[in-house]
């Protein structure tokens, strides 16, 4: 004969919660809560990682395209990219004649004795490198010229039929405009000379070195870019 317990096992329920992944156990005498151990999510989950090789592959492919893309337009334009001969273009005849620092254009008219001053001094000798049209504003044209200036040489007060950009190439080169300050320009210094100012002095400060000078000079069609006052 089975007998029974005056105390009857309790019947027990666990209650897991999700979040906090902790378990109650409760019975007709109390309840208990511990923490069961859940499983790592993190191991689950699947890490993205960029690799090094394959961004320097992309790399590589747009370099290639890019590269591709400039030799297209390069081949494009070559077409209407002015000629050139020797360094010299050959757009001269469309070229004004004027006289500049002492030189012509080739073609001009030109009296050697501008080549010299009053005194005997050397003046500064202009070779044109280029001469176009400028397309964007029609009857425009820019004109560059190399401007070499012997040891001692000068040029008197002149004025320009445009607007003039000049860079100092080498040596050093002294420019008085308007009569005001004399300045000195080392190789790489501008100085700008607008149209109607009066370029009142310009000249070589050594007198055993030469000295250059690049000009830009924009202007009118057939303006006469140099007019010497004296």
């Amino acid at each position: 004969m089975t007998r029974k317990s005056p105390h009857p096992s309790p019947i027990k329920t666990t209650t897991v919660h999700g979040r906090c992944g902790a378990r109650t156990r409760c019975s007709k005498w109390g309840c208990r809560t511990s923490t069961a151990s859940r499983p790592d999510r993190s191991s689950s989950m699947h890490t993205i990682q960029t690799r090094p090789e394959s961004m320097w592959s992309v790399s590589r492919q747009w370099c290639s395209l890019l590269l591709l893309v400039a030799a297209m337009l390069l081949a494009a334009r070559a077409p209407i990219l002015p000629q050139w001969n020797g360094g010299e273009s050959t757009d001269y005849h469309a070229a004004p004649p004027f006289i500049l620092c002492g030189s012509a254009v080739p073609g001009a008219i030109h009296d050697p004795l501008l080549n010299v001053n009053a005194d005997g001094s050397p003046r500064p000798v202009a070779r044109i490198v280029s001469s176009e049209p400028l397309s964007h504003a029609p009857g425009k044209r820019i004109t560059i010229a190399i401007v070499t200036f012997a040891p001692g040489a000068w040029s008197p007060p002149h004025v320009h039929g445009g607007t003039v950009n000049v860079w100092v190439l080498k040596g050093a080169i002294r420019s008085q405009l308007n009569y005001g300050a004399m300045e000195v320009f080392q190789p790489g210094g501008t100085f700008f000379e607008p149209i109607g100012g009066v370029h009142s002095h310009s000249g070589n400060v050594s007198l055993t070195d030469e000295a250059q000078a690049l000009a830009i000079f924009v202007h009118d069609e057939g303006a006469t870019l140099t007019t010497y006052l004296k």
